[in-house]
């Protein structure tokens, strides 16, 4: 009886060899790549702020009163909280970002503490925008969804630093009070406050 060859079930020595030398290869193409640029980070961090205003306005409009964030540029924080004339205000929802000493009636965002994979984005400066842009760390917003300031505001973000230092831009229209991410960009804003562009 003449049995017919056997087919080989497996892998040789030199096809394991030659799959791992590619995968190494393709390891090191990747990985470098993988790593967010500092353009992912202030995209990231401006979609996040750009969230939250949305948010912060749609309190305002769904409770018919006002609410307003604080910008702190020194801690590199903003904060959501009431602002109208009710003696009890509604709770704000919790932030999976907040801190456990928060007050439950303000919604605290520390930009260092956000989850990241690159480098830290700051707070560079807030502004109103008129012949010269003017510095506000308020913006507020109204029943009707429009801030209370009859200016574009502003919002300046920033990550990295000296010649690779990139800023991008949050816009918030008065009338509406909807939030727009600009572009990015290695031009600092004009009129920046004195401690962003000194330190």
């Amino acid at each position: 009886m003449i049995l017919p060859p056997r087919s080989s079930a497996g892998f040789t020595l030199v096809e394991i060899l030659i799959v791992v030398a590619l995968m190494s290869i393709l390891a090191v193409a990747v990985i470098p790549s993988a790593a967010p640029s500092v353009h992912e980070d202030l995209t990231s961090a401006a979609n996040i702020v750009a969230a939250d205003l949305a948010y912060g306005r749609s309190l305002a409009v769904l409770n018919n009163d006002r609410y307003q964030f604080q910008f702190d540029l020194r801690n590199n924080q903003y904060t959501l909280s009431y602002s109208g004339s009710s003696g009890s205000p509604p709770p704000l929802a919790p932030s999976p970002f907040q801190s456990s000493q928060d007050p439950p009636n303000q919604y605290v965002v520390r930009l260092a503490k956000l989850p990241r994979f690159g480098m830290p984005v700051a707070l560079f400066d807030v502004q109103l925008l008129a012949a010269q842009p003017v510095e506000s760390m308020t913006i507020e917003f109204g029943p009707l969804g429009a801030t209370t300031a009859t200016q574009p505001a502003v919002i300046w973000l920033s990550a990295g630093s000296g010649g690779g230092q990139r800023y991008i831009s949050i816009s918030i229209n008065p009338a509406t009070g909807l939030a727009t991410i600009g572009p990015y960009q290695a031009i600092a804003p004009a009129a920046a406050n004195a401690q962003a562009t000194s330190g």
